[in-house]
């Protein structure tokens, strides 16, 4: 007869739920699974997984790190004890707000400073990879980290949409190149809209010789 591990509830995510205020069900729709995955996590039927830790700090930016541990406590993306109040401004700032007079989206408070932080870092690692001849091994992770974000995250067709006003950026070919490496199975969403751009510009290419 086998030995059966030890089933080992999922006590940090039902605090994690209690915290935000969240139903099994209200999480299940926000991460996109079923509520029986949810509910299985809860019981130590199903373990949770990276991915899943990943979607759920999607949604409500609590550390990814803390979920996976059952018996530990949900923190925030400073590692501080996560809050009532920190979900409820995660999700406020997911929504999308415009300029009333130019129509653009405004980027949330403290944006731009994180942008440019994130832009000055990469610059820095890039540097530093190509002095050592590794520049390609760094863009190669740095793809697989790219299609994986943009999947957890669902920014792909926002993704697209920013590149084409990037001054620097590789524009048709390097969408194409990261088309190719996207696996269907595993990152199905992003390489549906990287396909479907594609195919965009497939078709305006033909209406072009056409006319």
């Amino acid at each position: 007869m086998k030995n059966l591990l030890p089933r080992i509830k999922h006590v940090c995510l039902k605090k994690f739920r209690e915290i935000a205020r969240i139903t099994q069900s209200e999480l299940a729709e926000m991460v996109g699974v079923s509520n029986a995955a949810i509910i299985a996590i809860e019981g130590g039927y199903l373990p949770m997984s990276v991915k899943m830790a990943r979607r759920i700090m999607s949604s409500s930016g609590v550390l990814p790190r803390s979920l996976l541990d059952p018996k530990g406590r949900p923190l925030d993306l400073d590692s501080r004890p996560y809050t009532r109040e920190q979900y409820a401004a995660f999700r406020d700032a997911q929504k999308l707000r415009f300029d009333t007079d130019s129509k653009k989206i405004l980027l949330p408070k403290g944006s731009s400073e994180r942008i440019k932080s994130g832009l000055a870092e990469h610059r820095a690692l890039s540097s530093a990879a190509a002095i050592i001849g590794k520049l390609p091994i760094l863009d190669q992770l740095w793809m697989e980290w790219l299609v994986s974000t943009l999947e957890t995250l669902g920014l792909a067709e926002w993704f697209i949409a920013e590149t084409r006003g990037q001054k620097g950026y590789g524009g048709k070919a390097r969408l194409l190149d990261i088309l190719r490496s996207i696996d269907q199975t595993e990152h199905p969403s992003t390489h549906l809209a990287f396909k479907n751009y594609v195919q965009k510009i497939v078709r305006h290419r033909r209406r072009g010789k056409e006319s």
